[in-house]
């Protein structure tokens, strides 16, 4: 079984200018100007047959967009390589077992 809520991390926003909900049989759910945070209750059987808008790539604040692409560019790294004494040799070693190969309903990794 699937939970039914879906819950969204909008950072520090304080309003939602538009959301858009696809449903699976393709038609959509349009709700404008919500003030978060917020709980919402939206129902396929009062969605509309009009097309979803098509998606624009995520932007952060503070990004600019690249005229030529229309993706987004950030003027400095979002991650950056640091080097610490005694511990910049270290790798992480992945443990071999997989819970999903033992039990294939789990909703995420127990181990």
């Amino acid at each position: 079984s699937v939970e039914p809520g879906l819950h969204v991390g909008l950072a520090e926003a304080t309003r939602v200018d538009s959301l858009v909900l696809r449903w699976p049989d393709g038609r959509t759910t349009r709700v404008r100007d919500l003030d978060v945070p917020a709980r919402i209750i939206l129902d396929q059987s009062q969605a509309e047959t009009q097309p979803a808008p098509s998606a624009s790539p995520a932007t952060i604040a503070g990004d600019i967009s690249n005229v030529e692409t229309g993706r987004p560019q950030r003027e400095e790294k979002l991650l950056v390589e640091t080097r610490i004494a005694g511990l910049s040799g270290w790798k992480h070693i992945g443990y071999e077992y997989n819970d999903f190969s033992r039990e294939r309903l789990l909703m995420e990794m127990r181990s």
